[in-house]
């Protein structure tokens, strides 16, 4: 079982320039001692957390903003959470029970499981592909790309 302890949340919140109140820090301390990775505030309630639903919605947009935890890029009713702030790779089963697998492999590992989902499953496989903002920062979009209003 994953440990992070009170000292190294209170330490990743100082250097994200967030307060390092209680409340985050608990917050934090509980994320990252989960063994399952993806959240939602929902889940957090059920599971007995006392602060209330939409002060929990704020705190994790607040950790995701800071780059404290991630925000899984799925078609949920509500935001899914990623204890694992890093980017990478998901495979998301949509189907019931949701279930969202990290995917922890190289661009051709990625490009070779894309290719057989697409072969084996065909139109049952929607591919979403997140560049984040800062990394493209400037960079022109790939060609046959346009952006999309707002």
């Amino acid at each position: 079982m994953k440990t992070t302890t009170k000292s190294d949340c209170r330490a990743a919140l100082r250097r994200a320039r967030l307060p390092d109140d209680d409340t985050l820090t608990r917050l934090l301390m509980t994320l990252r001692n989960r063994e399952e990775t993806h959240i939602t505030a929902a889940t957090l309630a059920r599971e007995g957390d006392a602060t209330p639903k939409r002060e929990l919605e704020h705190h994790l947009q607040r950790l995701a903003r800071h780059r404290l935890i991630g925000r899984v890029p799925c078609a949920a009713t509500e935001p899914v959470y990623d204890t694992i702030p890093h980017p990478h790779s998901h495979l998301i089963y949509e189907c019931t029970p949701r279930q969202i697998v990290d995917l922890h492999v190289s661009r051709e590992t990625l490009l070779t499981l894309l290719q057989d989902l697409l072969t084996t499953h065909g139109a049952a496989v929607d591919v979403t592909i997140r560049i984040h903002a800062e990394a493209n920062d400037g960079l022109p979009l790939p060609a046959g790309i346009s952006m999309l209003p707002d």
